[in-house]
């Protein structure tokens, strides 16, 4: 019987998916975030982190935990595209509240690599 740490975790099927998305997230930020349970589930964030990285980093966080929950009886681990588009899901999400409460500047400021980053991935 497998357990929660297991299915989310230390199951040798995820752990490709987690060095995809830890890869990606280097990518999309610029820094590295440990290989670990502490920093992948904890948040255990740096410290010298900006705000708006922190920011950022959190949401491609829990949307790779989310890609997980979506598979959870399924055999195959999820897919780096299928967390982009949690994540593009989360983006628009986003820039719908930050425009209805008239601060679409802070919204574009948090997910400015994101953005930057989609469009290398499309180019």
């Amino acid at each position: 019987m497998a357990d929660h740490f297991h299915i989310f975790w230390n199951c040798p099927v995820i752990k490709p998916y987690w060095l995809s998305i830890i890869t990606e997230i280097h990518s999309i930020l610029g820094f590295e975030i440990p290989n670990s349970f502490d920093g992948i589930y904890l948040a255990n964030i740096p410290v010298e982190c900006s705000v708006r990285d922190k920011y950022l980093l959190k949401i491609l966080l829990t949307a790779s935990k989310k890609a997980i929950t979506k598979k959870w009886l399924v055999k195959d681990p999820p897919t780096k595209g299928e967390w982009i588009n949690i994540v593009n899901d989360l983006f628009r999400m986003e820039r719908l509240t930050f425009s209805l409460r008239l601060c679409s500047e802070k919204s574009d400021n948090y997910w400015s690599k994101w953005v930057l980053h989609m469009k290398r991935e499309v180019t």
